[in-house]
């Protein structure tokens, strides 16, 4: 089958884009759009080559996150044959800095979890209310931001931190009498989500977010409001 792949590409970071075709051919409906992406780039000169991150391939590592036809998606886990009417969309995350084509400054993650110091440092063990089932959901969490992408409270630069920052501090939770992480998850989730919960649904790893909320919200915010009463 053929396809018109159009590209919204960027040169470089603060310069105009442009959407840029290439036809492209294959009978491989499993075929990833990462591949795709890597094959139309065979037949490029380096200077037309596209940027786009990748590293797995494998939807273990969250690097190709894009918007496929509008939708944020993981490249190597769209199919090409997903796409029946024969054209295809990409664009780079929306929430995020362009650096290059698809590529796009995602740094402000790493940043939120450092500046917050949510990193499990010493030995953490178990109680009834928090359990290994719980932590393990967290864990599953790529950092790709496709949550954020559709999330319509967060902004780049902006206090709340979104899922992608509610995700690996619910792990943190089993510590649980950490005044400072309950102070952290209220400025930072409780005090500004608005609990739309797209970020549910575009989750590639299909991670139980309301459970995660749930939780945090009794441990960091409820449980602490009925000791002071």
């Amino acid at each position: 089958m053929k396809y018109k792949i159009r590209i919204l590409r960027q040169k470089e970071k603060n310069k105009d884009p442009f959407w840029e075709e290439f036809e492209f051919e294959t009978d491989e409906s499993n075929m990833a759009i990462s591949t795709v992406l890597l094959e139309i780039n065979k037949g490029l000169e380096d200077e037309r080559k596209i940027f786009f991150e990748h590293s797995c391939l494998q939807k273990k590592c969250g690097a190709c996150a894009m918007v496929i036809n509008q939708k944020p998606s993981l490249a190597c886990a769209a199919k090409i044959g997903d796409y029946k009417k024969g054209v295809i969309t990409i664009e780079p995350l929306r929430k995020f800095p362009v650096i290059k084509d698809l590529v796009v400054d995602r740094s402000i993650l790493k940043k939120n979890l450092l500046e917050t110091d949510a990193f499990i440092k010493d030995y953490a063990s178990f109680d009834k209310k928090n359990t290994v089932e719980d932590s393990y959901e967290s864990l599953k969490c790529l950092q790709c931001g496709l949550c954020l992408e559709v999330c319509p409270s967060f902004n780049h630069d902006g206090d709340f931190y979104g899922t992608a920052f509610l995700v690996p501090l619910s792990r943190m939770f089993i510590q649980e009498d950490d005044e400072k992480r309950a102070k952290d998850y209220k400025t930072h989730i409780y005090d500004k989500c608005a609990k739309s919960l797209s970020c549910r649904n575009i989750c590639p790893m299909k991670i139980n977010i309301d459970n995660l909320l749930a939780r945090s919200n009794k441990i960091a915010i409820w449980r602490k409001h009925a000791k002071s009463h």
